[in-house]
């Protein structure tokens, strides 16, 4: 079901996937992801026609769900996707290249046993470190979605998926050498 801008749409959206979490200082967990692009969709179902390759997406946690946000110009589409429809959720790392120039700070850093994730931070040349795209694809039992984001991403959106009610089993992280 796709939920069209132009039609009140919250209180279906609330019934399906539960209310929006509100934000607390003690569990302060990301309730969004970061932007993602639309790369390829499969539909089994006609009434799931009408998203667009390209588009801008962004996913928000609720508690029996994920809403997915899709916007392209001024079109904006909202997605609920319940959790009993996940059928298996992949998130594909970038390749990395780590190529630290000899006494400088990143390579100091990474020869002191600091990881990876927080030297890249003192590199001075932006081929040092560079990672390529990472890879997301969601099946469920009415679709199948790829996505695309900056393979910087690809920690946040790790821990943001672990994060939710998803079962854990449906997960799968990979790495791409």
């Amino acid at each position: 079901m796709i939920l069209k801008s132009d039609t009140p749409n919250q209180a279906k959206v609330n019934k399906l996937l539960g209310a929006p979490y509100k934000f607390s200082f003690k569990n302060h967990h990301n309730s969004g992801t970061a932007s993602l692009f639309l790369k390829e969709y499969n539909s089994t179902s006609r009434f799931l026609e009408g998203l667009t390759i390209g588009s801008k997406c962004n996913f928000e946690l609720r508690p029996k769900g994920l809403l997915l946000h899709v916007s392209l110009q001024n079109q904006y589409q909202q997605i609920p996707i319940p959790f009993s429809e996940i059928k298996k959720l992949e998130i594909e790392k970038g390749a990395e290249s780590i190529k630290p120039i000899p006494m400088f700070p990143m390579w100091i850093l990474l020869k002191l046993g600091l990881s990876i994730r927080y030297a890249r931070y003192f590199r001075l040349k932006a081929w040092e470190y560079t990672i390529s795209e990472l890879k997301l694809r969601l099946i469920t039992e009415l679709y199948d979605m790829s996505f695309q984001s900056n393979g910087y991403n690809y920690i946040a959106l790790a821990q943001y998926f672990k994060w939710s009610n998803l079962n854990p089993d449906l997960i799968v992280l990979k790495k791409t050498s």
